[in-house]
């Protein structure tokens, strides 16, 4: 009897972790893009609309992973990434579509302003 509670309490914890799981992968995950600073600057990436959390401070000749068009929906996406200094100067501003992020999957910092 006992032995029996302890398997269905683990059936049901493997049941709900696996739900978890799947439940977080619900969703348009968006593209991953590889952001590099080619500044001479330490500047903070960011994607319009602007959200604190999701800021991305980068020194001169780093990189770092990113995800965008996470919003969820139909049809494709566009983002516009911009880049500050910490006096919040914009030296990077551009706009990405979803495929030209597709075909080339990285933002490369540098002092071009196209928005």
């Amino acid at each position: 009897m006992a032995r029996d509670v302890v398997h269905s309490a683990w059936l049901l914890a493997v049941v709900v972790a696996a739900g978890v799981l799947l439940s977080s992968c619900i969703g348009d995950p968006g593209i991953q893009v590889r952001a590099l600073n080619t500044t001479r600057t330490t500047v903070t990436v960011y994607e319009e609309p602007r959200e604190a959390r999701s800021d991305l401070v980068l020194k001169p000749g780093e990189e770092f992973w990113m995800n965008l068009c996470r919003r969820p929906g139909i049809g494709p996406c566009s983002v516009t990434m911009r880049a500050v200094t910490d006096a919040n100067a914009v030296v990077f501003c551009r706009k990405y579509g979803q495929d030209e992020l597709t075909r080339d999957p990285r933002v490369v910092v540098d002092t071009e302003l196209r928005c």
